[in-house]
């Protein structure tokens, strides 16, 4: 890609094909990219797995993790920690928490600020996964991990409406895992292209936030 002019709906963009230049006309423009995984600073807890690493080290046919005989007892996914608006995440706790718990019989615990379930078809899958026995709780200040790698407790403020003005301190013991949610920083190669580009940019993202899916 040499240059890229126009706005939405109508965009010219010039790609050299070796020594030749030829112009395409989109309404369009998509940059895929593999996204860098980043932790945030805190909580830090030997025991907290991002979903990058999750995905990797479940046995979906066992429910268990790697390297761990028996399913998953319980499991707790902590959302929101940086504060982005992402929906990817809250989908993606909604779901595995669903398939673990029909499947397991795992407890399943979902934290976070705001659960983000505008995308379609979700809020059926929300009410689902309530009406089975999953818990959501909105805490306010980050919680606090505390235990071993084998039994893990998280201890926050509930924030939800009913408990607004005298919050709810909760304690989640007993904890086989707690996965938090990451960020997907941009790698250099797309940052640079971008820029020489001219498209206007936040730490590689188009947008204030990552990319929703």
């Amino acid at each position: 890609i040499d240059d890229v002019s126009g706005w939405w709906g109508d965009f010219s963009v010039n790609v050299l094909k070796g020594d030749k230049e030829v112009t395409v006309h989109t309404s369009g423009i998509a940059f895929a990219y593999r996204g860098i995984p980043e932790d945030p600073v805190a909580p830090v807890h030997e025991g907290i797995v991002d979903f990058t690493k999750f995905s990797s080290i479940l046995d979906v046919h066992k429910g268990s993790l790697e390297n761990a005989g028996e399913p998953i007892s319980k499991i707790a996914f902590l959302l929101d920690v940086d504060g982005r608006d992402e929906k990817w995440a809250s989908v993606a706790a909604i779901r595995i928490g669903l398939y673990l718990k029909r499947n397991f019989d795992t407890q399943v615990f979902v934290l976070c600020r705001d659960l983000k379930v505008s995308v379609d078809g979700m809020e059926r899958e929300y009410r689902v996964a309530r009406e089975s026995g999953i818990l959501f709780f909105k805490y306010k200040g980050l919680p606090v991990v505390e235990g071993n790698r084998q039994s893990m407790s998280l201890r926050f403020e509930d924030a939800s409406a009913v408990s607004n003005r005298d919050p709810l301190k909760v304690s989640l013991d007993g904890l086989d895992t707690v996965v938090i949610q990451e960020k997907f920083r941009p790698p250099e190669p797309q940052m640079k292209l971008m820029s020489r580009l001219g498209i206007a940019q936040e730490e590689g993202f188009v947008g204030p936030n990552n990319p929703q899916f």
